[in-house]
């Protein structure tokens, strides 16, 4: 009996111990950690897709709108130095550890952080605690009116309307986009480039933009916000720029023909002629010009409004401002001098390679150095230098820069009067212009020509080669190949020497190709083939079959018509 009574009492205070254990496992799981692991796996997939997002530019919490789906940081001190993730719940609040829900309806990011903050004080008055946006939610908005593309688009609540209007006004060139759409983008495109070519460093603006500053944006509460981008990018606010929310529907304003104008030209670096809005004032304008050029003349800035008023503007002390600011009115401009500049000597550095005795870069002086200057510079030619296949590359001079690569090639022969061959050859001609400058150097170094001794400007680039030893020549002859050079021998000569001419040569079509700038020369009396020339002997002209019958048919006609004719007036003479 005692020894039941025993082991009673030992399983009783077994199973006593166990509970025990079981109970102490269950007090050590922290609610908080279990909170931190819930929310973290809801949050990894979210948050790796808005990584993925750009985010734009720094959020200015004053006028940014906290909504369903941002995710806040929030890191309370009091509790762990950890940071710690909360999402905007749909009803527009978030749940915080150990203080609960905080509603954030219709606050901005600066009034949500710190009602965040004070709902953690009341809590614990000796908290410390910080808010920050760690990723913004994305909306769906509507963009219509003057834009490219037209629709919904899926965009971070960190964007402001000139962020989203860029997406929907500038997109993407891509392999799947349809030929009339991309052609339409290169050719808005190149219009504007062209306009900018045509009027930089003129002063003068060049277009006017009226959608810009005309931007209706309406809100899903009904409320209806105005976007003037320019004055925006003029003065880094957005305040003129707002950020985008869920359900914004953004209008772009079409272009109007009568409208007031205000503008600013001369020696700013965005002159530009815009719509004119009723709070505008003169730093507004200034600043939509972007600054001045280092030409302008800070003493000669006038506001200039109706027959009256032209009135000396004073810049701030930065000289990014009017410091003495007033409100303008439609018509009125702003004009900014320019200084003074006396024309200088101009001073540049060419550069010579090849054979003279010292290679390098050299300075100049342009409009006053010359080809023979710069080879003395150098120490003169050595003895295996070739002028003959000398070249100067003028290599400052701007390439000729459009979208279209065709463009170039219409706007020459526009008013021309070639053959449509002639127009093909010459496509190819101008798809292969090189930047040389024509001379003679051979004659400029050796002989003194004063023509061919040209004037040099910054940037030049001279070769004078070695004299090559071989010639080339290929074609309807018996051994093509290379040769051996000899001094003034004419392209028969070295036909004679690769064993004549092919059964298929036409030798009325051989030329000799001018290895300075692959120009076809004619083999006439007194041409010589010169070190570095190429000869090409072509076959006989292949004509399509029947083509040949048809010329016998058209001479055999032209014949007999000639004959009769002839008999013809015989007869009309004799009688």
């Amino acid at each position: 009996m005692l020894k039941k009574s025993l082991i009673i009492v030992f399983l009783a205070l077994l199973a006593l111990t166990s509970a025990k254990a079981q109970v102490k496992g269950l007090s050590t799981i922290d609610p908080e950690d279990l909170f931190k692991t819930d929310m973290m796996d809801q949050m990894s997939s979210g948050l790796d897709e808005l990584k993925s997002t750009p985010i734009g530019r720094p959020v200015k919490p004053e006028f940014y709108k906290v909504g369903p789906g941002d995710v806040l940081a929030i890191q309370n001190l009091s509790l762990s130095s950890n940071m710690k993730m909360s999402v905007v719940t749909p009803e527009n609040s978030v749940l915080i550890p150990r203080v609960g829900e905080v509603s954030l309806e219709g606050l901005n990011l600066k009034d949500a952080k710190e009602k965040i903050v004070e709902a953690i004080s009341d809590w614990n008055e000796n908290a410390v605690s910080y808010v920050t946006l760690y990723k913004p939610r994305t909306v769906l908005v509507q963009i219509s009116g003057n834009t490219n593309f037209n629709g919904s688009y899926s965009l971070p609540a960190s964007y402001t309307v000139s962020m989203a209007l860029n997406i929907a006004t500038k997109p993407k060139m891509t392999a799947t986009m349809p030929m009339i759409q991309s052609n339409a983008i290169l050719y808005h495109e190149d219009r504007i480039k062209e306009a900018n070519d045509l009027t930089a460093g003129s002063g003068l603006p060049n277009f006017m933009d009226y959608s810009s500053r005309n931007i209706t944006v309406m809100h899903m509460d009904g409320r209806s916000t105005q976007a003037d981008l320019l004055k925006a990018k003029a003065l880094n606010s957005v305040e003129y720029d707002p950020y985008i929310s869920d359900g914004d529907l953004i209008y772009v304003a079409y272009d109007q023909e009568d409208f007031d104008i205000v503008s600013i030209s001369g020696e700013v670096v965005h002159p530009a002629v815009i719509p004119y809005k009723a709070d505008d004032d003169a730093n507004t304008l200034f600043r939509i010009g972007f600054g001045l050029t280092d030409k302008a003349d800070i003493d000669n800035i006038y506001l200039v409004c109706g027959d009256n008023l032209r009135k000396k503007l004073e810049l701030t002390s930065d000289m990014r401002g009017i410091a003495n600011n007033q409100i303008i009115e439609p018509g009125c401009l702003i004009v900014v001098g320019k200084k003074e500049v006396k024309k200088r000597k101009t001073r540049g550095v060419v550069a010579i390679s090849g054979e003279v005795e010292n290679p390098g870069v050299y300075v100049i002086e342009e409009g006053k150095s010359r080809l023979l200057d710069v080879v003395n510079m150098a120490g003169g030619l050595t003895g295996d230098a070739y002028p003959p296949l000398g070249r100067i590359v003028r290599s400052n001079q701007p390439q000729p820069f459009t979208i279209s690569p065709e463009k170039d090639y219409f706007i020459n022969l526009q008013y021309s009067d070639l053959s449509y061959l002639d127009s093909i050859r010459y496509k190819i001609d101008i798809s292969l212009r090189k930047n040389y400058v024509s001379c003679n150097m051979d004659a400029a170094l050796k002989n003194g020509s004063e023509d061919d001794n040209v004037y040099l400007e910054n940037g030049d680039l001279i070769n004078i080669p070695s004299k090559p030893t071989e010639i080339y020549i290929y074609g309807q002859v018996l051994e093509p190949g290379f040769i051996p050079f000899v001094e003034g021998k004419p392209l028969e000569w070295y036909v004679e020497r690769v064993g004549g001419y092919g059964s298929g040569a036409d030798i009325s079509r051989a030329r000799i190709i001018r290895g300075k700038d692959r120009v076809w020369i004619e083999p006439d009396d007194g041409v010589y083939v010169l070190a570095g020339d190429e000869i090409y002997v072509p076959r006989y002209k292949e004509l399509p079959p029947g083509t040949e019958i048809q010329q016998y048919a058209a001479i055999a006609s032209i014949t007999s018509t000639a004959v009769f004719m002839m008999v013809s007036l015989i007869q009309f003479f004799s009688n």
